[in-house]
């Protein structure tokens, strides 16, 4: 008899599991699915014997990769396959099950650890699995149901007296993605669109558009980050049903399949695609990209970098590409005050940034991530602060690497000229106190925060990467440098704090 048991519960439920798995099928050995991070800890166990691991921590993020881990187990020819989760409704129930019905074994038993029920935490529930076969996405049942959901849309009439657009994105977290978002739908609301916004997670920009009358919709209001799966993309069918949009534009990489089918499904006559950043390759998301591909009526880049970056994957003569250089900005939000009120606001930043008179501040707004090359902006520091003392980099944003850059600045001994200042709504006062800016990023699309300099007469020192150079006039508006070369952008940030002449000259 073989077993395969895919695990996802609690360590101190999961000898309750084992138990009742041995006993039940009265075998000695089960094999193991279960997280990298989980894998060492069956290593050491006796009734454990062959062990399989999802490519990442996180078999959930995405509810269309299963197909991935499927591969590795497909041709062992189990009799068995026992799932063990948190509880039934718990992120990754259903790609679990997806994965024990493609192995067509002779039975599949479901047991769930209910934590708040700890003295009756172990129950089988139903393999009940037609509702989330459509969620095979990388294989061709997935496929066709892609297409058979797109009949649906296309058999719905375009109401020309309908005005109304949703966005689809993925947070409402503090990054330059969701500006992004706030700033199209709230230039979409005002002139005359009538326009809603629906999101995943939650975070402080929902209440940012919610003062600018822009309805909103979130499926987790209190979390701002976490894996999208099949209770999320029946979160976005229903509002979409609900709000019966006559377009929808989808924004975010993850966010791109599961609202690619609740809008097929929904019967949502357009949907548009906003690409923001070059598509990454090879990556999961460029096979999202691809499976989604044929049901998007057209696709806005917002830079020829982010067009190119898709064209490998759109048929020969597609016409369904748009680029739309540059971003929509309340560009009113950046001119610089005189007023008593704004100036003790600046002075109050500054204060409690401890920021002394005629420190010079060099501002990054970006999210802490790999791609945004923060690491190289940070070994740069040193040959800056030993050519002018006075100069203080302010970083704003939030990200997986936080913890990581901090530390870097440590052990460099840089801390004192470094402030890392967390999530920031304040990005329009925080580049009026700057003398210019920077973004050393190693991939992006068109810099929002570049724009966003621009509008506040701030001239850029940033790395020469996809549309950056479509925007930044190298000895004009900034100065560009070559990505993941730290010499060259301290060279690049000590030149511009030299040149007041050019600086002052980017502001008329």
């Amino acid at each position: 008899m073989k077993v395969l048991m895919i695990h996802s519960c609690p360590f101190h439920l999961f000898n309750q599991s084992m138990v009742y798995t041995l006993k039940h099928f009265g075998c000695k050995k089960v094999d193991i699915l279960c997280s990298p991070r989980s894998k060492t800890v069956f290593e050491s166990m006796a009734e454990v014997g062959k062990i399989y691991s999802y490519s990442t921590d996180y078999l959930y993020v995405n509810p269309f990769r299963e197909q991935v881990v499927f591969e590795q187990i497909k041709n062992h020819n189990y009799n068995a396959v026992v799932l063990t989760y948190n509880n039934n409704n718990g992120h990754g129930y259903e790609n679990l099950r997806v994965i024990a019905h493609k192995l067509g074994c002779e039975q599949t038993i479901h047991l769930s650890a209910d934590l708040e029920q700890l003295d009756n935490n172990l129950f089988i529930y139903d393999n009940d699995l037609e509702n989330t076969r459509f969620r095979c996405a990388l294989s061709e049942e997935g496929v066709d149901w892609l297409r058979l959901a797109s009949t649906k849309r296309w058999a719905q009439p375009l109401d020309r007296d309908n005005n109304r657009i949703v966005i689809i994105t993925e947070s409402f977290r503090v990054g330059g993605l969701e500006r992004y978002v706030v700033e199209l739908a709230i230039g979409l609301r005002n002139k005359g669109w009538n326009l809603a916004v629906l999101a995943v997670y939650g975070g402080p920009f929902q209440s940012v558009l919610q003062e600018n009358h822009v309805p909103v919709y979130c499926s987790h209001p209190l979390v701002e980050t976490g894996p999208i799966g099949y209770q999320e993309t029946l979160f976005m069918e229903s509002r979409l049903e609900h709000l019966q949009p006559q377009m929808t534009i989808i924004t975010g990489h993850s966010v791109l399949l599961p609202a690619t089918l609740a809008a097929l499904r929904a019967g949502v006559p357009r949907i548009v695609r906003s690409e923001n950043v070059d598509l990454p390759l090879p990556s999961l998301y460029a096979q999202d990209f691809q499976l989604a591909m044929p049901y998007i009526d057209s696709f806005i880049c917002v830079s020829h970098s982010v067009a190119n970056s898709i064209a490998p994957f759109l048929p020969p003569g597609d016409t369904r590409v748009r680029v739309v250089l540059g971003s929509s900005v309340r560009g009113e939000l950046y001119l610089r005050e005189n007023s008593q009120a704004y100036l003790q606001q600046i002075q109050q930043i500054q204060d409690s940034l401890g920021l002394r008179d005629g420190t010079k501040v060099i501002f990054t707004a970006a999210r802490l991530s790999a791609e945004k090359g923060l690491e190289y902006l940070l070994h740069a520091v040193p040959r800056v602060v030993a050519k002018d003392p006075q100069v203080t980099f302010l970083l704003a944003g939030d990200g997986p690497l936080r913890r990581q850059l901090e530390e870097l600045a440590f052990s460099l001994g840089i801390q004192r000229f470094v402030r890392f200042l967390g999530p920031r709504l304040d990005i329009p006062i925080l580049l009026n106190m700057s003398l210019f800016s920077c973004l050393p990023s190693l991939r992006e699309g068109l810099p929002l925060f570049i724009i966003e300099s621009f509008f506040a007469a701030k001239p850029v020192v940033a790395t020469a990467v996809s549309g950056v150079p479509e925007i930044v006039r190298h000895g004009e508006t900034g100065l560009l440098v070559p990505p993941a070369d730290s010499r060259a952008l301290a060279e690049a940030i000590i030149a511009m704090l030299k040149d007041e002449a050019g600086r002052n000259e980017c502001r008329s």
